[in-house]
C-alpha cells in the first residue's frame, strides 16, 4: 500500500472533521441570524405555491405577493386574537370550577392515603425533623463574636410597573417577526433571481446544483403539504371529538392540537396535556377525563402508523432513524426553533449528499434508501459468520421476486465480490471455505420459498429424456460452490450434470471428456472475476478443438457487467458464447439442451406405456 495514499486520505478525514466542527460551531454561535433566516425560507416555501397561482392567472407579482403575505398574516393574527380570546375567557370562568377543582384533590389525596407514597411522605418528613434537630443542637456553638456585616438598601417598591419594562420583553420576538417577514416578502418577490444566484454561486455544476435545488424544494413542499394536512385534520378532528365529549372550548383545543403538532415529539404532549387538564377542572367525575385522553390515544396512533407513514414515507427520503438523530441535532443547536425545522434542513442535508460526492455520507447516514447494495449486505452477513440473516435476506427477495431473481442479484454477485476480496488477499483460505460451505444452506432455505405448482412444472419438463451430460467446470472454488445456483435455474429442463473439480488438470479432464462414450451436450465454463478471464480463453480453445460442434458458454458472473478486449475477442474467435448472470446462462443453455433431447426422443424405441426416466446425475472428474 502506498503510504502517501495513506497519508492523504488521512489528511482529508481530519479536514472534513475539522469543517464539520467549524460548521456546528457557526450554526450554534450564529443561530440568532441563521434561525430567522431558516424561519422564512421555510414559510416561503410554503407560500410560494399560492403566490406562483395568482401569478398565472396574470395577477402582477407585486400585487400576488403582497395579497398572500397580507393574507398570511391575517390568519396568524386572526389566529393570536381567537386563541387569547378564549383563554381570558376560560380564565374568568375558572373560580366557577372551584369545587371541582378541591373534589378532584380530595379524591386524588383519599386515593394515595395509606399507599407506599404516603409512606414514602413521611419517611421523608421524618429524616427532614431529624436533619434539622442536628442543625439546631450544633448551631450555639458555631457561634462566633466577629460583629456581622450590615448592608443598607434603597427601599423599592416591589411592584415597578412602567410602559418601558413591559415592553423590554416583547422586543426581541417583535424584531424577530419583523426580520422574517420582510426576508418572506423578498424571497417572493426575487424568487426566481434569488435561486440563478444559489447556482452561480455553484457553476462548476450548473446541472448538479439545479437538479438538487430542484429535487430539495420539491421534496420540502411535498412535506410542507402533508404536514399541513396532517395537522389540520387532526386538529379538527380533535375540536370535533372535544365538542362531542362536552369539554369547554373545544375549538379553541383544537387549533392548539394542530399548531403544536407542528413541534415533533414534544407538541403533541402539550397538545393533549392542556385539554385533560381542562377536563380535570370542569368535569365532575373521571369519565370525560379518561375519554379525552383516549381520543388523544387514538389519534396519534392512527396518525403515526397509518397517515404519516403513508404522506410522508415517498415525499421525505429520510430514514426513520435519520428523523430522530436530526431532530436531537438541531434541538441542541437552535433549541425549539431547530426542532421544528429538523426535517426541512435535514432534507436539504440528504439532497445534497446525493448530490454532491464530498458529503455523500448524509445521504447514507440520514436518507431512506438502503446504503449498501443487496449482495453486499449478504456478502457481510457471511464474512459475520451470518449464515442465517443471509438465508433469511436472500428468502425475503425469492418470495418478492422469485429464485431467479435472488441469483442473479444476491448470490452470484457476492460470491463474485468475495473472489475479488480473495484474489487482493483481504480473504483467509478459512473464510473462503465458509463462504462455499454456507451456498447449499442457504439455496435449502431459500429453495422453501418456491411455489408448489412451479416445482411441479419443472418435475414434469426434467422428466423428459436426456441426451449427454451438460459439463460445468468452475474456475475457482467460489464459483464451484455456485454449481448447485446453476442447477437450481435449470431444473426444468432434462439434462444431466457432469462436474469437473476446481483444481483438475486440463489436459486430464478433455482427455477424459474425450473418451467418454457420450459426447457433452455443452459445456458451461464459471467464473467470477476478470482475473480468470486468460485462463477461461486457453480453456475455450482447447475444448473447441477438442469439441467443434459442442457449444460452450462462459457464465462470466462478475459482481458488474463490464465488457473487455477479452471477453469480445472470445465472442468474435467463435470460442464461447458470454453469459453475465445464472438467468442468462440457462436461457444460453436451454435450446441446446432442449434441441438434443427432442432429438433423442425421436430416436428412441418407442415402447407402449412406458413412463420416460428422469436422470439428474452429478459426477466430477477427479484431479
Amino acid at each position: 500500500m502506498n503510504p502517501f495514499s495513506l497519508q492523504d486520505r488521512t489528511m482529508v478525514l481530519a479536514a472534513r472533521f475539522v469543517i464539520a466542527a467549524l460548521t456546528c460551531g457557526l450554526l450554534y454561535w450564529g443561530r440568532e441570524v441563521l434561525m430567522p433566516l431558516a424561519l422564512a425560507t421555510l414559510i416561503a416555501f410554503m407560500l410560494h405555491p399560492l403566490a406562483v397561482r395568482l401569478q398565472r392567472i396574470r395577477v402582477p407579482r407585486l400585487i400576488s405577493v403582497g395579497s398572500v403575505m397580507l393574507l398570511a398574516t391575517g390568519l396568524i393574527v386572526t389566529a393570536v386574537w381567537f386563541i387569547t380570546v378564549q383563554v381570558a375567557s376560560f380564565t374568568n370562568e375558572l373560580p366557577s370550577y372551584q369545587k371541582n377543582i378541591s373534589q378532584k384533590i380530595g379524591q386524588v389525596q383519599g386515593s394515595m392515603r395509606g399507599g407506599a407514597l404516603e409512606k414514602l411522605q413521611k419517611v421523608f418528613h421524618s429524616l427532614e425533623r431529624e436533619a434539622k434537630a442536628r442543625e439546631e443542637a450544633v448551631a450555639p456553638a458555631s457561634i462566633s463574636n466577629e460583629p456581622m456585616p450590615v448592608v443598607i438598601e434603597s427601599k423599592e417598591r416591589w411592584f415597578d410597573f412602567s410602559l418601558t419594562n413591559a415592553a423590554i420583553p416583547l422586543m426581541e420576538p417583535l424584531v424577530t417577526g419583523g426580520l422574517i417577514f420582510v426576508l418572506v416578502a423578498l424571497m417572493l418577490l426575487r424568487w426566481e433571481d434569488l435561486r440563478a444566484r444559489l447556482v452561480s454561486v455553484m457553476n462548476q455544476n450548473i446541472t448538479r446544483t439545479t437538479r438538487a435545488i430542484d429535487d430539495a424544494g420539491k421534496r420540502i413542499a411535498r412535506y410542507l403539504a402533508a404536514q399541513m394536512f396532517i395537522n389540520g385534520s387532526f386538529g379538527l378532528v380533535i375540536g370535533l371529538g372535544l365538542w362531542a365529549l362536552g369539554v369547554p372550548y373545544a375549538g379553541l383545543w383544537g387549533l392548539c392540537a394542530a399548531m403544536f403538532r407542528y413541534v415533533p415529539y414534544l407538541g403533541p404532549l402539550v397538545a393533549a396535556a392542556l385539554p385533560i387538564m381542562v377536563s380535570l377542572v370542569t368535569s365532575e367525575g373521571w369519565t370525560q377525563v379518561l375519554s379525552v385522553g383516549a381520543l388523544f390515544l387514538t389519534l396519534e396512533l392512527v396518525s403515526n402508523n397509518v397517515l404519516e407513514p403513508w404522506l410522508y414515507g415517498w415525499r421525505v427520503g429520510l430514514s426513520e432513524i435519520g428523523v430522530i438523530l436530526a431532530a436531537v441535532a438541531w434541538t441542541f443547536l437552535w433549541g425549539t426553533a431547530g426542532l421544528v425545522l429538523a426535517v426541512p434542513l435535514t432534507v436539504c442535508l440528504v439532497v445534497l449528499g446525493e448530490h454532491v460526492p464530498a458529503i455523500s455520507f448524509f445521504s447514507q447516514l440520514l436518507g431512506d434508501k438502503p446504503a449498501l447494495p443487496l449482495h453486499l449486505r449478504f456478502y457481510q452477513r457471511l464474512l459475520a459468520h451470518d449464515k442465517n440473516e443471509a438465508a433469511e435476506l436472500t428468502k425475503n427477495h425469492a418470495k418478492a421476486h422469485g429464485f431467479a431473481k435472488a441469483g442473479d442479484e444476491i448470490i452470484a454477485p457476492a460470491l463474485a465480490h468475495a473472489r475479488g476480496e480473495e484474489m487482493r488477499g483481504a480473504l483467509s483460505e478459512e473464510e473462503v471455505e465458509e463462504f462455499a460451505a454456507a451456498i447449499p444452506y442457504i439455496l435449502d432455505r431459500t429453495d422453501d420459498e418456491i411455489d408448489e405448482e412451479e416445482e411441479a412444472d419443472a418435475a414434469r419438463q426434467s422428466s423428459a429424456v436426456s441426451a449427454g451430460p451438460v459439463v460445468v467446470w468452475p474456475l475457482c472454488s467460489l464459483s464451484e460452490a455456485l454449481v448447485p445456483l446453476l442447477q437450481h435455474h435449470c431444473t426444468d429442463l432434462p439434462c444431466r450434470w457432469q462436474v469437473i473439480a476446481e483444481g483438475s488438470l486440463t489436459s486430464e479432464a478433455i482427455g477424459r471428456l474425450a473418451r467418454e462414450e457420450e459426447q457433452p451436450e455443452a459445456v458451461c465454463l464459471l467464473l467470477l472475476t476478470h482475473e480468470d478471464l486468460s485462463r477461461t480463453r486457453n480453456l475455450c480453445k482447447k475444448l473447441r478443438h477438442a469439441f467443434p460442434d459442442v457449444h460452450i458458454t462462459v457464465a462470466f458472473w462478475a459482481e458488474s457487467r463490464m465488457d473487455t478486449d477479452m471477453t469480445q475477442a472470445i465472442e468474435k474467435l467463435g470460442y464461447a458464447k458470454i453469459t453475465w448472470t445464472p438467468s442468462e446462462t440457462r436461457g444460453d443453455l436451454a435450446p441446446h439442451i432442449l434441441d438434443h433431447a427432442r432429438e433423442v426422443e425421436e430416436n428412441a424405441p418407442r415402447v407402449p406405456n412406458a413412463q420416460p426416466v428422469v436422470r439428474d446425475a452429478r459426477e466430477a472428474v477427479p484431479a
